[in-house]
Protein backbone atom coordinates (compact mmCIF):
# COMPACT_ATOMS: atom_id res chain seq x y z
CA UNK A 1 0.00 0.00 0.00
CA UNK A 2 1.44 3.36 -1.02
CA UNK A 3 1.61 6.04 1.65
CA UNK A 4 0.30 9.52 0.94
CA UNK A 5 2.94 12.19 0.58
CA UNK A 6 2.96 14.96 3.18
CA UNK A 7 1.98 18.37 1.92
CA UNK A 8 1.96 21.89 3.20
CA UNK A 9 -1.51 23.12 4.09
CA UNK A 10 -2.79 25.99 2.00
CA UNK A 11 -2.44 29.13 4.11
CA UNK A 12 -5.15 31.18 2.42
CA UNK A 13 -8.03 28.71 2.54
CA UNK A 14 -11.18 28.35 4.57
CA UNK A 15 -10.83 24.58 5.01
CA UNK A 16 -10.56 23.40 8.60
CA UNK A 17 -9.30 19.93 7.57
CA UNK A 18 -5.71 18.81 7.86
CA UNK A 19 -2.68 19.72 9.94
CA UNK A 20 -0.19 22.58 10.15
CA UNK A 21 3.32 22.27 11.60
CA UNK A 22 5.01 24.75 13.92
CA UNK A 23 7.04 26.75 11.41
CA UNK A 24 4.19 26.96 8.91
CA UNK A 25 1.89 28.09 11.74
CA UNK A 26 4.29 30.80 12.87
CA UNK A 27 5.01 31.92 9.29
CA UNK A 28 1.31 32.04 8.41
CA UNK A 29 0.53 33.94 11.61
CA UNK A 30 3.25 36.49 10.94
CA UNK A 31 2.11 36.95 7.35
CA UNK A 32 -1.47 37.37 8.48
CA UNK A 33 -0.45 39.80 11.23
CA UNK A 34 1.64 41.82 8.77
CA UNK A 35 -1.29 42.01 6.35
CA UNK A 36 -3.54 43.23 9.14
CA UNK A 37 -1.05 45.88 10.23
CA UNK A 38 -0.74 47.13 6.66
CA UNK A 39 -4.51 47.14 6.14
CA UNK A 40 -5.05 48.88 9.49
CA UNK A 41 -2.48 51.56 8.64
CA UNK A 42 -4.02 52.21 5.21
CA UNK A 43 -7.54 52.37 6.66
CA UNK A 44 -6.38 54.64 9.45
CA UNK A 45 -4.81 57.03 6.97
CA UNK A 46 -7.92 56.95 4.75
CA UNK A 47 -10.20 57.36 7.75
CA UNK A 48 -8.26 60.31 9.16
CA UNK A 49 -8.31 62.18 5.86
CA UNK A 50 -12.07 62.92 5.74
CA UNK A 51 -15.50 61.90 7.00
CA UNK A 52 -16.19 60.06 3.72
CA UNK A 53 -12.87 58.28 4.07
CA UNK A 54 -13.84 57.11 7.56
CA UNK A 55 -17.10 55.62 6.27
CA UNK A 56 -15.30 53.91 3.37
CA UNK A 57 -12.65 52.56 5.74
CA UNK A 58 -15.32 51.08 8.02
CA UNK A 59 -17.29 49.54 5.12
CA UNK A 60 -14.17 47.82 3.77
CA UNK A 61 -12.54 47.05 7.13
CA UNK A 62 -15.42 45.11 8.69
CA UNK A 63 -15.44 42.31 6.07
CA UNK A 64 -11.61 42.25 6.10
CA UNK A 65 -11.59 41.78 9.88
CA UNK A 66 -14.21 39.01 9.70
CA UNK A 67 -12.23 37.14 7.02
CA UNK A 68 -9.03 37.63 9.01
CA UNK A 69 -10.61 36.27 12.19
CA UNK A 70 -11.87 33.18 10.36
CA UNK A 71 -8.41 32.60 8.87
CA UNK A 72 -6.80 33.08 12.31
CA UNK A 73 -9.13 30.55 13.93
CA UNK A 74 -8.44 28.17 11.03
CA UNK A 75 -4.68 28.40 11.64
CA UNK A 76 -5.18 27.56 15.31
CA UNK A 77 -7.46 24.62 14.50
CA UNK A 78 -4.96 23.17 12.00
CA UNK A 79 -2.14 23.57 14.54
CA UNK A 80 -4.25 21.81 17.21
CA UNK A 81 -4.90 19.03 14.68
CA UNK A 82 -1.12 18.64 14.27
CA UNK A 83 -0.94 18.07 18.03
CA UNK A 84 -3.73 15.45 17.61
CA UNK A 85 -6.18 17.66 19.51
CA UNK A 86 -9.69 18.61 18.49
CA UNK A 87 -10.13 21.98 16.82
CA UNK A 88 -13.01 22.61 19.24
CA UNK A 89 -10.36 23.48 21.82
CA UNK A 90 -9.79 26.66 19.78
CA UNK A 91 -13.19 27.95 20.94
CA UNK A 92 -12.10 27.51 24.57
CA UNK A 93 -8.76 29.26 23.87
CA UNK A 94 -10.48 32.18 22.13
CA UNK A 95 -13.01 32.63 24.94
CA UNK A 96 -10.22 32.64 27.55
CA UNK A 97 -8.17 35.08 25.43
CA UNK A 98 -11.11 37.47 25.16
CA UNK A 99 -11.78 37.09 28.90
CA UNK A 100 -8.11 37.79 29.59
CA UNK A 101 -8.19 40.95 27.48
CA UNK A 102 -11.35 42.15 29.20
CA UNK A 103 -9.98 41.38 32.68
CA UNK A 104 -6.75 43.24 31.87
CA UNK A 105 -8.68 46.30 30.69
CA UNK A 106 -10.85 46.23 33.80
CA UNK A 107 -7.82 45.79 36.06
CA UNK A 108 -6.40 49.05 34.69
CA UNK A 109 -9.64 50.98 35.18
CA UNK A 110 -10.90 49.49 38.45
CA UNK A 111 -9.09 48.44 41.55
CA UNK A 112 -9.37 45.12 43.21
CA UNK A 113 -6.90 42.38 44.06
CA UNK A 114 -9.12 39.57 42.73
CA UNK A 115 -9.48 41.32 39.35
CA UNK A 116 -5.72 41.88 39.07
CA UNK A 117 -4.96 38.27 40.01
CA UNK A 118 -7.52 37.03 37.47
CA UNK A 119 -5.99 39.18 34.74
CA UNK A 120 -2.49 37.91 35.56
CA UNK A 121 -3.56 34.24 35.68
CA UNK A 122 -5.46 34.48 32.39
CA UNK A 123 -2.48 36.27 30.81
CA UNK A 124 -0.15 33.50 31.97
CA UNK A 125 -2.55 30.90 30.56
CA UNK A 126 -2.63 32.68 27.18
CA UNK A 127 1.16 32.89 27.13
CA UNK A 128 1.49 29.16 27.86
CA UNK A 129 -1.08 28.24 25.19
CA UNK A 130 0.58 30.27 22.45
CA UNK A 131 4.10 29.15 23.37
CA UNK A 132 2.78 25.57 23.26
CA UNK A 133 1.32 26.11 19.80
CA UNK A 134 4.62 27.60 18.63
CA UNK A 135 7.05 25.20 20.31
CA UNK A 136 5.59 21.72 20.82
CA UNK A 137 6.25 19.39 17.88
CA UNK A 138 3.26 17.84 16.17
CA UNK A 139 2.39 14.17 16.12
CA UNK A 140 4.95 12.11 14.21
CA UNK A 141 3.46 10.34 11.21
CA UNK A 142 -0.25 10.12 10.58
CA UNK A 143 -2.84 11.01 13.21
CA UNK A 144 -6.64 11.16 13.17
CA UNK A 145 -6.52 14.52 11.32
CA UNK A 146 -4.29 13.46 8.46
CA UNK A 147 -0.73 12.86 7.41
CA UNK A 148 2.22 14.71 8.88
CA UNK A 149 2.75 18.06 7.09
CA UNK A 150 6.06 18.97 5.50
CA UNK A 151 8.56 20.84 7.64
CA UNK A 152 8.33 24.62 7.32
CA UNK A 153 11.12 26.89 6.19
CA UNK A 154 13.34 28.38 8.93
CA UNK A 155 14.79 30.96 6.50
CA UNK A 156 11.27 32.19 5.81
CA UNK A 157 10.66 32.47 9.53
CA UNK A 158 13.81 34.56 10.05
CA UNK A 159 12.93 36.86 7.15
CA UNK A 160 9.40 37.31 8.48
CA UNK A 161 10.65 38.10 11.98
CA UNK A 162 13.10 40.70 10.61
CA UNK A 163 10.33 42.28 8.50
CA UNK A 164 7.99 42.25 11.50
CA UNK A 165 10.56 44.06 13.66
CA UNK A 166 11.15 46.66 10.92
CA UNK A 167 7.37 47.14 10.58
CA UNK A 168 6.98 47.53 14.33
CA UNK A 169 9.77 50.11 14.45
CA UNK A 170 8.08 52.02 11.60
CA UNK A 171 4.70 51.93 13.32
CA UNK A 172 6.19 53.10 16.62
CA UNK A 173 7.93 55.96 14.81
CA UNK A 174 4.78 56.84 12.86
CA UNK A 175 2.55 57.03 15.92
CA UNK A 176 5.09 58.92 18.02
CA UNK A 177 6.73 61.26 15.48
CA UNK A 178 5.62 60.60 11.90
CA UNK A 179 1.99 61.56 12.35
CA UNK A 180 3.11 65.14 13.01
CA UNK A 181 4.61 65.30 9.51
CA UNK A 182 1.28 64.44 7.85
CA UNK A 183 -0.45 67.32 6.09
CA UNK A 184 -4.10 66.87 7.05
Amino acid sequence: IAQAKPSKPVVWSFSFHGRMGRLNYINAGLIQGGCFLLIALVFMLIGLSSAGGAILAIIVAVPAVIVGLILGVRLMVLRLHDLNLSGKIAIFIIILSLTSNQATQMAFTESGIALNITAVLLGIFNFIVFITLWAVPGTKGENRFGIQPLQGNIAGLIILIVLSVISLIFLLWFFTEGIYYMDW
